[in-house]
């Protein structure tokens, strides 16, 4: 089986979506080849499905896959067939959520910078971390999401961020509109403005998640 990179966060609105389809593509291109990497759409409102749906037909990009609940039976299904499998996790879904960690070999927690999605994010972090003392997997770390360019509130938040004990990645993404743009599309960033900086955060994030899955020898 493949690895599994669930993008999870209870809360709405902090660019699960958006980070999933991204951070899929810049998996795909890294891996390059076929069967490499497809997203799992989790999430009752089916953003990442509408994003495949959306995507030219001669598009080379990542499959979108819905599955049936529950998810930690259905998932190692899927990823069975790719190299990598990420997850788009639905808000305020508890269960949905708990199954994703029970499956996930890197679990990747967006955070925009604000107190709401820091209170948001301790019940799973206490999921993650429970499943890790009795299995030691998933991996976790944060991203930090939607942060605004030109200020330091994302520096701030990793200050607040390590009572968690969980990493921050360097990379992160900022409030761009290309991002919604490519997911109008159907595309990502890396293939509408592949030299822009929207691009250059995702393949940080990419190398980062990259790192993580091997640390954790996945």
């Amino acid at each position: 089986m493949g690895s599994v990179v669930a993008v999870l966060n209870m809360k709405g609105g902090t660019g699960k979506s958006t980070l999933a389809t991204n951070l899929a593509r810049g998996l795909q291109k890294a891996k390059a080849g076929e069967g490499s990497a497809c997203i799992v759409d989790a999430d009752p409102q089916g953003t990442a499905l509408r994003w495949g749906n959306a995507q030219p037909e001669d598009a080379d990009m990542p499959a979108v896959i819905s599955v049936s609940l529950p998810l930690n039976e259905r998932i190692p299904g899927v990823a069975d067939g790719w190299d990598f499998t990420v997850v788009d996790g639905a808000a305020k879904a508890k269960d949905r959520t708990r199954q994703c960690v029970q499956v996930a070999d890197a679990v990747l927690i967006p955070i925009r910078p604000s107190g709401a999605d820091i209170w948001a994010s301790e019940w799973l972090v206490s999921v993650v971390k429970g499943r890790r003392r009795q299995t030691g997997k998933p991996a976790a770390a944060f991203v930090v999401s939607q942060a605004i360019v030109g200020t330091n509130l994302a520096g701030e938040i990793e200050e607040v961020l390590e009572r968690f004990e969980l990493p921050v990645f360097d990379g992160r993404t900022s409030q761009r509109v290309a991002y919604a743009e490519a997911l109008s599309l159907g595309k990502t960033v890396l293939d509408t403005d592949p030299s822009g900086k929207a691009a250059a955060e995702v393949e940080r994030i990419t190398e980062e998640t990259l790192q993580l899955l091997t640390d954790t020898g996945t």
